[in-house]
């Protein structure tokens, strides 16, 4: 996902596998509502980046076309969340409305949930940091896993 120093390491395991994501984050999502038309997890990835872990490109998690033109039209979107473990826990997003990036950080025991064709990068970090990410997918959008996507200018 853009990482030029290979430091940001990603575990993948298998959502009912997790106590956090049986006991906290799939009951947050059901809570909120953001499982709603989407489909059931099955994985759950647990990244941790090192100390002196660079900041990503900014990218999506999801096809931007396939989500601009998935049907029905003004179905849900699929998203990414993620439960921040520990402080300093931030990710960078483009606000299209203010056209510039604006960091948000996420305290610990707090959710992120971002849409998926919100442009973003993980964060740099001086010392580690753990967080769990899902994926939010919904029927009308595939994801394949691994894959991210790259903008073709600078925004």
């Amino acid at each position: 996902a853009g990482q030029p120093d290979h430091k940001r390491l990603q575990l993948q395991q298998p959502a009912d596998s997790l106590f956090v994501y049986n006991a906290y984050i799939q009951t947050a999502l059901r809570d909120a509502g953001e499982l709603w038309g989407r489909k059931s997890i099955n994985e759950v990835n647990i990244i941790k980046a090192l100390p002196g872990c660079r900041e990503q490109k900014m990218h999506w998690d999801f096809d931007p076309a396939c989500i601009a033109t998935r049907q029905p039209a003004g179905s849900r979107k699929p998203a990414s969340a993620f439960l921040a473990l520990e402080p300093g826990t931030r990710l960078r997003v483009h606000d299209a409305d203010l056209g510039m990036d604006v960091q948000v950080v996420v305290p610990p025991g707090s959710m992120l949930i971002f849409e998926g064709d919100a442009l973003h990068a993980g964060m740099w970090y001086v010392a580690s940091n753990l967080r769990v990410h899902v994926y939010l997918d919904v029927r009308s959008v595939e994801r394949t896993g691994g894959n991210v996507w790259f903008p073709h200018i600078k925004i």
